[in-house]
């Protein structure tokens, strides 16, 4: 009796281990084939070199703690009294690219010494609210600054980001002791304005490699945007925000970013004149070449999307309604996909302010902004022209794809390759 009874146990207690092997087997299987799906990179059809990286993985999936195992590694270490402060500097007239890189590198910074992040968008008393546009991602680097009469300088051992701010880190006695050797940063907005060197990789940061295990110069900028922002909930009960990201995450759709720059913004009245409106439909035609060159090579010949979206972003109001007017619901020129018509999209009706000629921003026109540039790199691939390092940062965000329109060419940017295109 006893030997049958021990015998039913065994055969229930292996019962129990297979049938926990097999649900975590599944739910392996599961997670990996979503991963393959999801991530998997796109090919080009032709003999052309592949066309696309695969979209960057959400924060807290497997895929971003594959490309981003410094940022939870640096996470769970115990934080020191210091606090660095990311923004844009006073007196500076730079804009979002700026800001974002900035934000980079403080983040690097901070992780490298345990220091607490805190972000805002410049300290120079401007009302901008940060919290209305981006929420943290974790609750491990809670970054809000929530009181607007919060000083960093009334503060012990709190440091805000300047081109010093390596420098100041460096010669505290109280951080050498945590961190003896504290490796140079990249600036991300400085490094895409020499593009052969970064495409080429022509960067040596081992020891910051060393100092935040995993850190890859390539991924770095885009593991830390997705590690610190995500869209506020504010932004998303805008019905026009919230339909445009279902739109551009749809897998459905093959999305194409276009940008076009055009100085409009940086103009002091900020006034399109009926000349100027002239130009820039003329500036734009590369722009959209590219695209519908793009458009029937990708959408045609891989037979993975149901639509095509185009995105229309640019610093001139007048412009990107002008594509939505003139592109939207036209036939796609394909030989394969019938009678199909293409959606062209923008943000909200904004002044499209992605420069900062004033030193005051209004909240607005930063929220507006920073959106665009987030917005941009909801795609599968990205094409601009005019802007040296809006695109290119919008475009490093997800590791997307980016050409910058010429005439009669897409030339190859970040993570692209270069074509001619056909008369």
């Amino acid at each position: 009796m006893k030997i049958r009874l021990l015998v039913i146990i065994g055969i229930a207690i292996i019962g129990i281990s297979l049938s926990q092997f097999f649900f975590v087997y599944r739910i392996s299987s599961r997670f990996r084939l979503e991963l393959d799906r999801n991530y998997e990179s796109e090919k080009h059809v032709s003999s052309v070199k592949p066309l696309a990286t695969p979209r960057f993985p959400l924060y807290g999936t497997f895929g971003f703690d594959h490309f981003c195992p410094w940022v939870s590694k640096a996470l769970k270490r115990e934080k020191t009294n210091c606090t660095l402060v990311g923004q844009l500097p006073y007196d500076s007239t730079e804009g979002v690219s700026a800001w974002v890189s900035n934000v980079v590198e403080t983040q690097l910074l901070a992780r490298q010494t345990n220091c607490k992040l805190l972000i805002r968008y410049t300290n120079d008393g401007s009302t901008v609210d940060m919290d209305h546009i981006f929420m943290p991602v974790s609750k491990y680097e809670n970054w809000s600054i929530h009181s607007k009469s919060w000083d960093c300088q009334r503060n012990l051992l709190c440091f805000q980001m300047d081109s010093s701010l390596s420098f100041q880190l460096r010669h505290q006695s109280s951080l050498e002791r945590i961190l003896p050797t504290l490796a140079q940063v990249p600036s991300y907005r400085s490094e895409v304005m020499t593009m052969s060197e970064f495409y080429r990789g022509k960067h040596n940061f081992n020891q910051l490699s060393e100092n935040l295990p995993g850190f890859e110069f390539g991924a770095g900028f885009a593991c830390s945007i997705q590690s610190l922002f995500q869209v506020s909930p504010s932004q998303l009960k805008k019905t026009q925000i919230a339909r445009v990201l279902s739109i551009l995450r749809d897998p459905h759709n093959l999305v194409i970013s276009l940008y076009i720059r055009t100085g409009v913004a940086d103009q002091k009245h900020n006034v399109e004149t009926l000349e100027q409106q002239v130009v820039y439909k003329e500036v734009s035609q590369d722009v959209i070449a590219c695209a519908l060159y793009h458009e029937k090579l990708l959408y045609e010949n891989s037979g993975r999307y149901d639509r095509v979206v185009w995105l229309a972003i640019s610093d001139s109001p007048f412009l990107k309604q002008w594509i939505v007017n003139t592109y939207n619901k036209k036939p796609i020129k394909n030989n394969n996909v019938g009678n199909k018509q293409r959606q062209v999209i923008t943000t909200t009706a904004t002044r499209s302010r992605h420069s900062r000629p004033q030193n005051q921003p209004l909240s607005k026109d930063v929220a507006d902004a920073l959106l665009d540039w987030y917005l941009l790199g909801e795609c599968n691939i990205m094409i601009y022209r005019g802007s040296i390092s809006f695109g290119r940062m919008a475009a490093l965000r997800t590791m997307r794809p980016l050409y910058e329109a010429g005439s009669n060419t897409c030339k190859r940017d970040l993570f692209g390759y270069s074509h001619t295109l056909p008369n």
